[in-house]
């Protein structure tokens, strides 16, 4: 699938009619570079645009030496901007699971 079809395909998936398609979220998996985070964004943006709201990315990633999963600081200070006016944006959460061994999304250990 290329980044305009991945593009249309989730934003045709988000403003779905039938809610019961809304419930579940989207995974795409791919080797690095294939433009799977630059599709999403796109999507994102396009989103927000529709809904009139403003779009803030966060970035969610592994810490080994925490050995639990941390917001960048950039998202942390976005979050609090959220939390006093939901209703003007529209938030993309990127996990970035190519930092995370397989043994640490088991639950195990």
């Amino acid at each position: 699938m290329r980044i305009g079809q991945m593009s249309r395909h989730i934003i045709q998936h988000y403003f779905s009619q039938r809610r019961s398609e809304r419930r579940y979220g989207l995974l795409y998996l791919g080797p690095p570079g294939v433009g799977k985070s630059m599709s999403v964004e796109e999507a994102a943006r396009e989103i927000a645009r529709r809904l009139n709201r403003q779009l803030i990315k966060v970035v969610v990633g592994w810490s080994p030496r925490l050995r639990k999963f941390v917001i960048n600081s950039e998202g942390e200070r976005e979050i609090e901007a959220v939390l006093n006016d939901a209703d003007s944006f529209f938030i993309l959460t990127d996990f970035r699971l190519s930092t995370v061994e397989p043994s640490d999304l088991s639950g195990k250990g």
